[in-house]
């Protein structure tokens, strides 16, 4: 398991989107909230963490205003 604090692009357009897609269920990516890491600059749903296995998609959108990338879907497969 490798647990990541990501700060992907500190600033991206407005609009912007990003798909992130897990491809390990061996080695998983876990994402972690702006509640849960501060300065992770992510909006995760319900304030959760994302772990991404294989297949797993997590898609971001960056909202200049805030300055945060913002979860806009997620799927477990």
């Amino acid at each position: 398991v490798v647990n990541v604090f990501p700060r992907l692009v500190t600033y991206g357009a407005d609009g912007q989107v990003v798909s992130i897609v897990g491809t390990s269920d061996t080695n998983t990516v876990t994402l972690q909230d702006d509640a849960q890491f501060a300065t992770s600059n992510l909006r995760l749903g319900g304030n959760n963490n994302r772990t991404l296995g294989i297949g797993d998609v997590l898609v971001l959108m960056f909202d200049s205003v805030t300055f945060n990338w913002i979860e806009v879907s997620y799927i477990n497969n």
